[in-house]
């Protein structure tokens, strides 16, 4: 069955959007709903600073925080498996080899993909020291939370290794790589991390919206990743770091959206876009595929109405794609709620989807 959006009905979403902005949910952001031949609505709203006040644009850069898992880190995770270079099933102390952990035992790529390593969410491991030795010793002390595939534990740890073995297998930044094998060819060119050591704060004229505090408490922070762990690997990490516009965010979604490919560019093969877009985990244990929350996951930034069916990742600076294979449907909300306090913007996430649903007819 083929699916529309009636108009009329997608118009509720900017003044309902609008209306978060007045409650303090954020200051603005730039909302974009897409099906499998292009965007049917982008809009801005309110504003990406306040001090001084500056208007979003459909061309703001976010930065997308944990949206970076499943739009960097997984992508970087399956191109190496397609060619031939990862297996799911390799142990990921195997690529540490400086490092004796017994406690690793039995932790594959699926287990971190997936959240079901056993390795805790979170740890500063930016507080070891400066160097990514530093950082890594750090992680590799973490004490477990479960056995491998026996719970669901939302890790940004997890992803932080991966981005690592990314590395180590390659041989060369994970920036880099995903950028000439993921991001060129998809013609996505505002998807990129934005290193610490090369990449100044932006300033008022850049157009990137800023956020507040982080995990170092560095104020106000316009350019680079808010994320203090990614920080600590200057800007570049599985979990966190990347940047992008919603236009760019939802052709990335397209392509899944499209089984791999867009506008005659294949980037995966439909059998590894099934992984991603797909439960990959018992459902007694969570709902994760190779990359996205998936029902039953509380943390699917769904609504009510577009939860069965979908893959989607949110973002802790107030950013989410969502992917609905079955109404053809990707949505993206980019938003800076960092640059103030509220936790409205988890409400304000849900009313947006759920508007969007409404809309859905048959075509």
């Amino acid at each position: 069955m083929d699916w529309k959006l009636d108009e009329k009905r997608l118009a509720r979403v900017q003044p309902a959007l609008e209306g978060f902005v007045e409650k303090g949910a954020f200051p603005g952001g730039v909302f974009a709903v897409a099906n499998r031949n292009g965007i049917i609505k982008m809009e801005a709203f309110g504003r990406r600073d306040d001090e001084p006040s500056l208007p979003a644009t459909v061309d703001t850069l976010y930065d997308l925080a944990s949206v970076t898992k499943s739009a960097a880190c997984a992508p970087a995770v399956v191109t190496l498996i397609e060619r031939g270079l990862l297996i799911s099933g390799e142990e990921a102390r195997s690529f540490f080899p400086e490092a004796s952990l017994p406690h690793w035992a039995g932790i594959t790529i699926h287990h971190l993909l997936t959240h079901t390593s056993g390795l805790p969410a979170w740890k500063a491991l930016h507080e070891a020291g400066p160097t990514e030795a530093d950082m890594l010793g750090s992680l590799f002390t973490v004490e477990m939370k479960a056995l491998p595939g026996e719970a669901y534990e939302y890790s940004c740890l997890g992803y932080i290794t991966l981005g690592k073995i990314v590395e180590r297998v390659l041989g060369e930044p994970l920036d880099t790589f995903l950028a000439r094998e993921v991001y060129e060819p998809l013609n996505t060119p505002t998807l990129r991390y934005r290193r610490i050591s090369t990449t100044p704060q932006a300033t008022p004229e850049d157009n990137i919206a800023p956020n507040r505090g982080g995990d170092k408490d560095r104020g106000k922070i316009c350019g680079q990743v808010h994320d203090g762990n990614a920080c600590g690997l200057d800007g570049v990490s599985g979990n966190a770091g990347l940047f992008g516009t919603a236009a760019d965010l939802v052709r990335y979604g397209r392509m899944l959206l499209n089984g791999g490919s867009l506008d005659g560019t294949r980037i995966f093969g439909p059998a590894t876009v099934k992984r991603m877009l797909t439960r990959q985990i018992d459902m007694s244990v969570g709902g994760h595929t190779w990359g996205f929350f998936c029902a039953p996951n509380g943390m699917l930034p769904s609504g009510d109405l577009l939860r069965d069916g979908s893959a989607g990742h949110s973002g802790f600076t107030g950013t989410s794609l969502l992917i609905h294979p079955e109404y053809g449907l990707v949505t993206v909300l980019l938003t800076n709620r960092c640059l103030w306090t509220s936790s409205l913007h988890l409400r304000a996430r849900q009313v947006y989807h759920n508007i969007v649903a409404s809309a859905l007819e048959e075509a």
